[in-house]
């Protein structure tokens, strides 16, 4: 009866700034998109705007621009691709794991000082779990809110601190942007995202307010 009269008193608003920093970012891994030539951008500085322009309408650009945020203090990306499914038509919707030697080949290499160049690792890789060998299910919330706590926990064990990590909301489906800011709702999170019109990174603070 406390915690219901309680939540009558209380309502979530957000704050929406500039991200600083991070040590650590978590992002859901789209398609590259038909048009992306790696060759273009291939040992390339990530930080530089002009580099970054060459990947185009690539659904691949948003996490370069998320990255190249980071660069500098950025230690750790954690990539979440998704898996293939099938489809009702008997089909298979192709999932994005088998990209994910792609990225980390292609954004390994923007890193030209190695000595700063942030480890590349899938969830799979970051939490050692097999169920995360093939992907996530983009359309499994339950599955994919499970999949960013466990990325916070394992980069919580290896010794960063929830306000040294973010989650990019930016990529995947519309499930995983509503996973990883149901995530973000714990004290210490936030979630980020790359403006599609101008490539601004907003970071988004969820914070509750008592009526």
């Amino acid at each position: 009866m406390l915690a219901r009269r309680a939540s009558r008193n209380l309502r979530i608003s957000v704050e929406q700034t500039e991200p600083l920093p991070r040590r650590a970012v978590i992002l859901f891994l789209s398609p590259p998109g038909v048009k992306l030539v790696d060759s273009d951008i291939h040992g390339q500085d990530i930080r530089q705007r002009e580099v970054r322009d060459r990947l185009g309408s690539s659904p691949w650009r948003m996490p370069a621009e998320a990255i190249a945020h980071h660069s500098g203090w950025l230690r750790e990306i954690v990539v979440i691709p998704s898996c293939t499914i099938e489809s009702i038509t008997g089909g298979k919707r192709q999932g994005t794991c088998d990209e994910f030697e792609r990225f980390v080949k292609l954004f390994g290499s923007m890193f030209l000082d190695r000595s700063t160049a942030p480890r590349i690792r899938s969830l799979h890789e970051l939490t050692g779990k097999p169920a995360y060998a093939a992907g996530i299910d983009f359309e499994n919330a339950t599955a994919l809110v499970q999949a960013v706590h466990d990325a916070y926990e394992a980069l919580n064990r290896e010794g960063l601190h929830d306000r040294h990590i973010i989650v990019d909301i930016t990529g995947g489906q519309k499930p995983p942007t509503v996973a990883g800011a149901m995530v973000a709702l714990s004290e210490n999170r936030e979630c980020q995202y790359v403006s599609m019109h101008d490539m601004r990174i907003l970071a988004y603070d969820f914070i509750y307010i008592v009526n």
